[in-house]
């Protein structure tokens, strides 16, 4: 019995091959509380949730099966914590009965195994009774499906014929096995019989006793032990059969605890959005194709507003169909990187078939993401921040292939304006040829312009809008570079307006 719960056709892999970028995602886009929000303190859920968004989906047909599974989660999520806390109890609870694990002699392990079944029984029971009951709340192809499994392979039959077989397995009577004399009047052939009904029958039994019976002394210690010894070889095959299927009913159980994790961490997190509260949309997914990208309105850092809860986080609205690339300036703090991580991690939970931080969100299939952010200067004064920009972009270059978006975060900005201008723009040309979309937010005017000068490729300009008084709307803008960030604001806010006469002034230039 199968879950099929994350993918239609398989089960879900917790060791993918991880991209090796992971760490640098994980940094730049800031998903660390998205994760922590997602886990609400379960390991378990945050390694699930931490696979599943770094492992994307690439198929739009399998976004959206997860998606109309998830849809179901988010509108009855008593009954994926139903699920989910069954499995996981259940696997809790098998821990005690299958103290006899590591036993070496088949007897234990049948004992072991035997009792290992009767509890998971019993919680296979409790899932039919939770699906049964829920029935109606499933509308997903892939909830459906889970559920018509469920109930056709856990019938009443299935529950009786395990009933019948573990309490045949207690050997009431004892263990009836037959046997064959080999070479040398050796036993072989060793085989566990069923009773037949009629052995129960003590009058029978004692008119079939015949001179070949015979009865153990109990203080023939010897006889004992080779009693066991054939008891052993008799039940030695059907012990590891009952352990087999113990061990499959686990497999399931685990299976569906790995899977609901997932849907339960997209339960946490609604819910802390919704609290924030922010507008979320499952998104339209569509195939790769020239000149199409991504729409979004409203789109918000899911990072972000978990973080400052219950504070107007503002959305933006951004058509990118028909361009190569984005480039991003305006005003300092105007809020062009949070549209970075937004549009970044939107992209991530999209191809994970989750739901996104946005009123609406369309956008093509992407075959990598990419981040390319500045850092701090290194501590062990190994190497300069140039030299560590250009091997991290080295080691991206060898990553990406067409169809891939790349988000650079003032990439450059380590050394002069004019030659990070043309750094970044050989890559961008570069990258462009090669079929890779790029996102640019930088405070340089030289490369902007030369961008905007280059007519090879179609680019969108967006400006983090700055009112007269210079206050920050933390709205973008479909706009030309300005030439400048206005870093005087700052300074002004900081040292007031007559800031730049004092000696104040002086000693930060």
């Amino acid at each position: 019995m199968k879950v099929f719960l994350m993918h239609a056709d398989k089960d879900v892999d917790l060791s993918p091959s991880i991209p090796g970028n992971t760490d640098e995602l994980t940094r730049d886009l800031g998903l660390d509380g998205l994760l922590d929000t997602m886990a609400g303190g379960n390991a378990v859920i945050r390694s699930v949730s931490r696979v599943t968004l770094l492992d994307p989906l690439q198929q739009p047909l399998a976004i959206l099966y997860r998606q109309q599974i998830l849809a179901d989660a988010l509108a009855a999520p008593g009954v994926v914590h139903d699920l989910y806390d069954l499995a996981a109890e259940t696997l809790e609870s098998a821990k005690t009965a299958w103290y006899g694990i590591f036993s070496t002699t088949p007897s234990s392990i049948l004992r072991s195994s035997v009792r290992s079944l009767d509890l998971l029984t019993t919680r296979l029971h409790s899932l039919r009774h939770i699906v049964e009951t829920h029935d109606e709340a499933f509308t997903s192809p892939g909830m459906r499906r889970f559920a018509s499994t469920v109930k056709d392979e856990l019938t009443e039959d299935y529950f009786q014929v395990i009933h019948d077989h573990l309490a045949a397995l207690t050997f009431p009577k004892g263990p009836l096995i037959s046997a064959q004399l080999g070479p040398a009047n050796q036993g072989s052939n060793f085989v566990l019989r069923k009773p037949c009904p009629s052995d129960h029958n003590p009058f029978r039994r004692m008119l079939s006793a015949d001179s070949r019976s015979f009865q153990l002394d109990p203080r023939d210690d010897r006889g004992m032990e080779a009693l066991a010894q054939i008891e052993a070889r008799g039940i030695n095959l059907v012990a590891n059969a009952v352990a087999q299927s113990a061990d499959h009913i686990l497999a399931f159980f685990t299976e569906l605890r790995t899977e609901l994790a997932f849907y339960l961490g997209c339960i946490n997190l609604r819910q802390a959005l919704a609290a924030a509260p922010v507008p979320c949309c499952f998104p339209l997914v569509t195939v790769p194709a020239p000149g199409l990208w991504f729409t979004a309105t409203g789109i918000r850092d899911t990072s972000l507003a978990l973080s400052a809860k219950h504070v107007g986080i503002v959305g933006n609205d951004v058509t990118a169909t028909g361009a190569s690339f984005i480039v991003v300036t305006g005003a300092n703090e105007g809020g062009k990187s949070t549209f970075l991580r937004s549009l970044g991690t939107a992209q991530l939970m999209m191809h994970a078939g989750m739901f996104v931080c946005a009123t609406t969100y369309s956008s093509a299939i992407c075959a990598d993401l990419q981040t390319h952010f500045k850092r701090e200067e290194d501590a062990s004064l190994s190497r300069g921040k140039l030299e560590e920009e250009l091997e991290r972009m080295r080691s991206i270059a060898g990553r990406i292939s067409a169809g891939s978006v790349v988000l650079f975060n003032e990439s450059f900005s380590s050394t002069n304006e004019r030659e990070g201008s043309m750094i970044a723009l050989d890559i961008a040309r570069a990258f462009s040829e090669a079929g890779i979309r790029m996102v640019f937010v930088t405070h340089s005017d030289e490369f902007a312009s030369a961008l905007q000068q280059w007519q090879s490729p179609r680019g969108l300009f967006l400006r983090a809008e700055r009112t007269q008084d210079g206050r920050r709307t933390f709205k973008l803008e479909k706009a030309a570079p300005m030439g400048t960030s206005f870093s005087a604001d700052l300074y002004n806010e900081v040292f007031g307006a007559d800031g730049a006469s004092s000696g104040s002034a002086n000693t930060l230039a």
